[in-house]
């Protein structure tokens, strides 16, 4: 089994400074990671959202906390591959 370290990710990448991320719990196969992404309104989550789905490549909900946007992803499927996890990363990066 592969783990991905997603702040060891985050800091080997140019553009790290522009997100914000939180680990919010780690139970065996399941993980949920909130991000945030610099300047961004919901707006922006909403449509970087959508076009993830059209695209297939996974379902990360905009969500809120505190009156403030963000995105959350939860890791719960176990065939989720480290290479899934590393391009959505890298997409709210390179948005």
């Amino acid at each position: 089994q592969q783990r991905l370290n997603i702040r060891e990710h985050f800091s080997k990448k140019p553009w790290s400074a522009e997100l914000n991320l939180k680990t919010v719990k780690h139970l065996n196969c399941t993980s949920v990671v909130v991000f945030t992404k610099k300047g961004w309104v919901q707006a922006d989550y909403d449509r970087w959202s959508a076009k993830l789905l059209e695209d297939q490549i996974a379902f990360v909900v905009p969500s809120s906390h505190a009156g403030k946007p963000n995105l959350r992803f939860a890791i719960v499927n176990p065939t989720t591959t480290i290479d899934t996890i590393r391009e959505i990363l890298d997409r709210i990066a390179r948005t």
